[in-house]
């Protein structure tokens, strides 16, 4: 009671101080009957002002005030300089008691200030100027203890605005009081606007989380926007002054920019979340128009200068204003599949929007009230939190629902799925055939069969590498998981990719058959690849007796002609051993990839493997040599009876003569003192009955060159013209081996597939021409593939260091050919059975070169190769055989 009355008091002497204030020269509030016991004393009245003045407070007291105007009001329209933008205020206050009891409090005066109290200085914040060159901006509230006993308060201040829109202080008015009423006030906003901010920014973050959790929802996103916005507008601007709190002295154009933006992206990420969200009842382009205003004053905002950001705000608040109307009015029509929660948005949207429109209007000083936009925020958050909070509610009583009846659905699954996996397992665990699945790493997943086990002879664990439990070389391995790589990759076919894998594994006397098929998951991406393991020892062995059996056949058919290749493998594998102990590694390993080749053409496999198998050595010894022969003794001994041939090849049955024998009968002749002309007729006889047909040195070369066609997939005709000349097979013989490297490379390398013959006959056709012309016996090799790749070649003699680019590019191209003779050149990527050790075509060199004779290359791309061997022929078989057949006839009718 008593506290009401003194505060009606107080209302009537500042009613009356005022009355009496219009009269006097200066402004002046007489606070003497005001009661600051209870309350803080706002000062709205009306100051003296000096406008296009900056003046001292000495210079202010010889100075009449031209007119009166509030501190915190804007210039009015009419003033005389409407673009003034710089002058003095001055007021005078009567206290009730001492100075030294009170506190005052001075808001942001915008935008360079200074302040005096009885003509001292208590602030100065920026740089006051009559223009906006010399004025340099600064913001920050000032709260000054008075320490004077006086009981009058001159106070003076220096304002300028160019930097701003208008000339004004602030939304806040100056403040007078007890420090502890004061402390109070203010702590009070500041706990007030701090929890209101964390609540804000909180929210913020949890519909950040949502969106994190589910992307395909934009709205929790903007949503989440909007109220970091407005939490970063409301530290900028609020009465508890939270930015003051984290910075001492924030920057003026700063400070000002987030300010709108806080007011320009909040309201275009509301308008496109309130879209989203009743999109059926929102027009697109209405959508548009205003989420496009929003971000075109949010540009403004950081590119034009600070004065005109203000021009602008008006337009734009009116387009808020007109757009929360327009939304209130969306959400009240929407839909009924939209109408979910549509009355809690409305409700805490439209006390949103309330709390806007009390800012716009305060901040125009058309109300005197405080900030509220913070509050009315914090009403629609909650309400959006109790939504959130009803839906969640709803869907956690779903979510039960759908458990119980998913628990019910899933103790059915689990007795049928129990059922069926035993029943799987039954035959997993007796199936014969084995499978397993291998993933990229090659590591063994876990459902393979027991019968993995069994055929693999060893114990298999879930994540074993599958390279290490078949025993691979180094090199297998290798190609191995270079196989699989590519299966993963996809970069090739499928049925491409499967077939660089071996399907035949020797594990030590058992043979396995591995075969490999695609798993591919959802996305059409390689997952896994299905192994299929059976035991294919008996097929094995069941197709090696057939191919032996083919062996003899083939021998039987041509005897003589295998005799000739057994004494010249004899022959060479002590040549072998002679490079071996004079360390000429590279023509032993010449002379073996050459019987390799030999051995395999009359199908020998046995032996030939062994080769392989000892090519890959990185040292070759005696006891390698040794073995080769003790597998072609052996072979020999074992069908010795059929075959009618000696074992060890030093002697003949039947009708057979070894060229050892001729030796030895000469040797005999020579130690019986024959006479000449005797021995003349025996060197005739001799001559003549080593000549055999060249057809017959060849063996079964051909038919096997035919073979690894069709075991490449291509299929080929092989021509033999000039099989009938008659040559001698102990000069010829080495040549004639080497051949079969020609005829191995047309057909890997040479001849194309017949689906990528083009125009060509899908049907590939070899030509090997012999043919004697004078002094020269002449054999031509011809396919009709793809010819030499001159780039491959290039690059392989370049990679291997066999040529440098200029002396390569600067060679005849008969000369780039003949890099394919070189040692270690080879095209292939990967060594084979076949090829890619880069020593067959230096054999056959060799062994020509060795007769005196010369190897030619002709190459045309798309169109073929042809080789055309040139040796020298010394027997003039016509001429020499008359001369020598009526010489021997007179001797013998001599005798």
């Amino acid at each position: 009671m008593n506290r009401t009355f003194g505060i009606m008091i107080a209302m009537i002497a500042l009613f009356f101080g005022r009355e009496m204030r219009a009269s006097d020269a200066m402004a002046q509030v007489d606070l003497r009957l005001f009661p600051f016991a209870n309350a803080i004393y706002d000062i709205h009245d009306a100051w003296d002002f000096y406008p296009g003045e900056i003046l001292t407070p000495d210079e202010v007291q010889a100075k009449a005030a031209p007119r009166n105007l509030s501190l915190i009001a804007i210039v009015p329209r009419d003033h005389q300089l409407p673009t003034l933008r710089h002058g003095t205020f001055r007021i005078q206050l009567r206290l009730p008691e001492p100075a030294y009891r009170y506190t005052i409090f001075f808001p942001e005066l915008r935008s360079a200030s200074r302040i005096w109290i009885n003509g001292q200085q208590i602030s100065r914040q920026g740089q006051v100027g009559a223009d906006v060159q010399s004025e340099r901006p600064s913001l920050k509230p000032i709260t000054h203890v008075l320490k004077d006993d006086v009981r009058v308060l001159d106070i003076v201040v220096q304002l300028s605005a160019y930097s701003n829109y208008e000339f004004m202080s602030s939304s806040t008015p100056i403040a007078i009081g007890h420090a502890p009423q004061l402390f109070e006030k203010h702590q009070a906003a500041k706990i007030r606007d701090s929890f209101v901010v964390g609540a804000i920014f909180i929210m913020a973050f949890y519909h950040f989380s949502l969106y994190a959790l589910r992307r395909e929802r934009l709205d929790p996103l903007l949503f989440g926007l909007f109220c970091l916005w407005i939490g970063i507008r409301t530290i900028f601007r609020s009465e508890g002054l939270l930015l003051y709190e984290m910075f001492d002295q924030p920057d003026f154009y700063w400070q000002y920019r987030m300010e709108y933006w806080g007011i320009s992206i909040p309201a275009a990420t509301c308008c496109h979340f309130i879209y989203i969200l009743f999109h059926k009842s929102f027009a697109r382009k209405g959508a548009q128009f205003f989420v496009g205003t929003s971000l075109v004053y949010t540009v403004v905002v950081g590119v034009l200068p600070l004065r005109y950001h203000g021009v602008l705000l008006i337009p734009f608040e009116i387009v808020i204003m007109l757009a929360s109307i327009y939304v209130v009015k969306c959400i009240a029509q929407a839909k009924p599949d939209q109408r979910d929660g549509s009355l809690l948005i409305a409700a805490g949207f439209g006390a949103f929007m309330l709390t806007i429109l009390n800012d716009i209007l305060k901040n125009h000083q058309l109300i005197k009230t405080t900030t509220l936009s913070h509050i009315g925020l914090f009403l629609f958050i909650l309400f959006q939190a109790i939504l959130i909070s009803k839906r969640f509610s709803r869907a956690f009583h779903r979510l039960k629902d759908a458990e119980f009846e998913i628990r019910q659905l899933n103790d059915e699954l689990e007795l049928k799925v129990k059922d069926r996996t035993q029943t799987i397992r039954i035959i997993l665990d007796n199936v014969k055939a084995g499978f397993l699945l291998v993933g990229p790493d090659l590591a063994i997943k876990e459902g393979f069969t027991r019968s993995c086990q069994e055929i693999i002879g060893k114990p298999i664990a879930v994540g074993q590498k599958l390279q290490n439990i078949l025993e691979f070389s180094e090199r297998e391995r290798a190609h191995f998981s270079l196989a699989v790589s590519q299966i993963f990759s996809g970069m090739l076919p499928d049925e491409v990719s499967l077939s660089q894998i071996h399907s035949r594994i020797s594990l030590g006397k058992r043979v396995i058959s591995l075969q490999g098929s695609i798993v591919r998951d959802e996305k059409d991406s390689v997952h896994a690849i299905l192994f299929t393991i059976t035991d294919v020892t008996g097929l094995v062995n069941a197709e090696r007796d057939a191919q032996i059996n083919q062996t003899l056949l083939r021998i039987m058919q041509d005897k003589l002609g295998f005799q000739s290749f057994m004494a010249d493998s004899v022959r060479d594998l002590r040549i072998a051993e002679e490079s071996l102990a004079q360390g000429d590694t590279t023509r032993l390993r010449m002379i073996l990839h050459t019987l390799k080749g030999n051995f395999a053409t009359y199908g020998l496999d046995d032996v030939a493997h062994y080769i392989h198998r000892v090519e890959d050595l990185d040292e070759i010894g005696s006891e390698h040599l040794h073995e080769v022969a003790n597998r072609i003794k052996l072979f020999m001994l074992t069908y010795q009876d059929l075959i009618g041939l000696d074992a060890v090849m030093d002697g003949a049955h039947g009708v057979f003569v070894t060229f050892k024998t001729f030796d030895h009968l000469r040797s005999i002749l020579k130690s019986m003192r024959t006479p000449d002309d005797i021995q003349r007729v025996f060197e005739i006889w001799v001559q003549e009955a080593k000549l055999v047909p060249i057809r017959s040195l060849f063996g079964a070369m051909l038919s096997h060159t035919t073979r690894l066609a069709t075991k490449l997939g291509k299929d080929v005709d092989i021509h033999v013209s000039g099989g009938e000349t008659l040559v001698n097979p102990e000069k010829l013989s080495s040549v004639i081996n080497n051949i079969s490297h020609l005829l191995r490379n047309a057909i890997d390398h040479g001849i194309e597939a017949p689906e990528n013959r083009a125009s060509k006959n899908p049907r590939a056709r070899i030509d090997i021409t012999m043919e004697r012309q004078p002094h020269l016996l002449v054999i031509t090799v011809q396919d009709d593939g793809q010819g030499l790749d001159m780039d491959r070649i290039r690059e392989v003699a370049l990679e291997k260091g066999l040529f440098t680019p200029e002396a390569f590019d600067k060679a005849s191209e008969q000369e780039q050919s003949r890099a394919i003779f070189l040692p270690g050149f080879s095209t292939s990527t990967e060594v084979s059975e076949i090829s890619g050790r880069g020593v067959g075509m230096g054999a056959l060199l060799t062994a020509v070169e060795e007769l005196d004779g010369q190897v030619e290359v002709l190459s045309e791309k798309g169109q073929g190769c042809r080789f055309v061997i040139r040796i020298p022929d010394t027997t003039n078989m016509p001429l020499t055989h008359k001369v020598d057949r009526e010489t021997a006839s007179r001797v013998l009718q001599n005798r």
